[in-house]
């Protein structure tokens, strides 16, 4: 998810080439009204007008069911890394995304391909 529709363009153009399926998001507020029974994990930005990544974060992890979060940043600082930690983020990573990168935080999240 990102509110940048080519950054969201692009990742979800990098998932589906890893041969993931993916459903992107403008917003933090799509997401939140989604079901969640269908989602294996979910990508954001950290970045973004009204509900922020990590805000996001907060939000998903107080739900039943919540899958594994990755936010990405391309303003990485070290305290925004702790905050993403103790909100609960399985990772926390630098945009731009490698394809290597994505790949091995998807697989060690044990993310099946197609889903």
């Amino acid at each position: 998810m990102d509110d940048d529709e080519r950054a969201r363009v692009a990742l979800g153009s990098l998932v589906t080439s890893l041969g993931f399926s993916t459903c992107a998001f403008a917003s933090a507020r799509e997401c939140l009204s989604t079901d969640f029974e269908s989602l294996s994990c979910i990508i954001s930005d950290v970045q973004m007008p009204d509900v922020n990544g990590l805000q996001l974060v907060r939000m998903l992890r107080s739900r039943p069911n919540c899958p594994p979060i990755i936010l990405i940043t391309a303003f990485p600082r070290p305290n925004l890394m702790k905050q993403a930690a103790a909100a609960g983020a399985a990772c926390f990573v630098e945009k731009p995304l490698s394809p290597r990168i994505l790949l091995d935080i998807l697989s060690t999240l044990s993310i099946k391909k197609g889903t």
